[in-house]
């Protein structure tokens, strides 16, 4: 009987874990689909006063945000990117970047006033043939309108070089993709020049100057411009690690920029190699061993992307 008993206890033991390692991958799965069906964005209804026409109109501002996954190394899912946009009146038809819309000073207002009855949007070539070959429900229409009423309205006020690239900005990553690759590339290109001009000068400076030589490096990296992107990355490491990384400064809140740029530099001398090479920074002795740094690390995952990304069986061995 003690036998039969214990055998009996066993086997409850043992049903008694399979429920608890149901239960657990049921809780799992049922996690995951409450993140994925989960809205990262809540917004809410806010008035929102013209400084132009003195108008109140209805707009939707930001209650909270949150995101999932590994982030873009163009940040393109940044909340600069995600929460920006341009507001316009629906009266007097005023646009300019939400986060600045009512910085508007009396003399810009009184330029503003007299133009906008009669201001027209000027599109330039490419913008034209995206607008034109875009179906007439197509988002592009309705993201464009507030952005390029913007890039007017502003030529009408005080220059801000800031807040010009950052318009530039928001016109590049509302662009990304296929469908407008002509568009996307020409936006691309301005952006590069002129960060590049604005990074010369004194308009940036900490921590912010850093983040946008890294951008300028990433994206000569995408416009296929490598040896300008390696020099941009080397840039944002030198000003990383010129930071003070004091408790009260921002300097140690950086380091992930001189991480991204170590990063995409190994992804730019990685992308030539061949599948032997390659498989070698997987499978370095360093490596197996567990005596890798960080660095080392990091090598050995963009060496896998590239592996995964050739689409050739043999590198697909190397990574099974």
């Amino acid at each position: 009987m003690a036998g039969k008993g214990g055998r009996i206890a066993a086997d409850w033991s043992k049903k008694r874990r399979m429920n608890l390692r149901q239960i657990t991958w049921f809780l799992l799965i049922m996690l995951g689909v409450a993140l994925e069906w989960a809205e990262p964005t809540t917004v809410f209804p806010h008035e929102q006063n013209c400084p132009v026409c003195g108008e109140m109109f209805i707009t939707t501002a930001i209650g909270s945000y949150s995101s999932f996954g590994e982030p873009a190394r163009d940040l393109s899912d940044s909340p600069f990117v995600r929460l920006g946009g341009a507001e316009t009146c629906p009266y007097c038809l005023f646009s300019s970047q939400k986060v600045d819309f009512a910085d508007v000073s009396e003399k810009e207002r009184k330029a503003l006033r007299e133009c906008l009855p009669r201001l027209r949007v000027v599109l330039l070539p490419p913008e034209k043939d995206a607008l034109v070959k875009a179906p007439q429900n197509s988002w592009l229409r309705e993201y464009f309108f507030g952005r390029l009423m913007a890039r007017e309205c502003y030529r009408l006020r005080a220059e801000n070089s800031k807040r010009d690239m950052n318009l530039l900005l928001q016109l590049y990553y509302g662009t990304r993709g296929e469908q407008q690759g002509e568009l996307d590339a020409l936006y691309r290109k301005d952006v590069i020049t002129r960060l590049a001009g604005l990074l010369s000068t004194d308009t940036y400076e900490g921590g912010e100057k850093a983040v946008l030589t890294y951008l300028c490096g990433e994206l000569c990296r995408l416009d296929g411009r490598m040896p300008e992107a390696l020099d941009w990355f080397q840039r944002a490491e030198a000003l990383v690690r010129a930071l003070p990384k004091t408790q009260k400064d921002e300097g140690a809140s950086y380091e992930w920029v001189s991480e991204w740029a170590f990063e995409q530099s190994c992804r730019i001398g990685l992308q030539t190699n061949t599948v032997q090479v390659l498989r070698s920074f997987v499978t370095a002795p360093e490596l197996t061993k567990g005596g890798k740094d960080h660095r080392e690390t990091v090598r050995q995952k963009v060496a896998l992307q590239t592996l995964a990304e050739r689409k050739d069986p043999e590198a697909w061995r190397v990574i099974a």
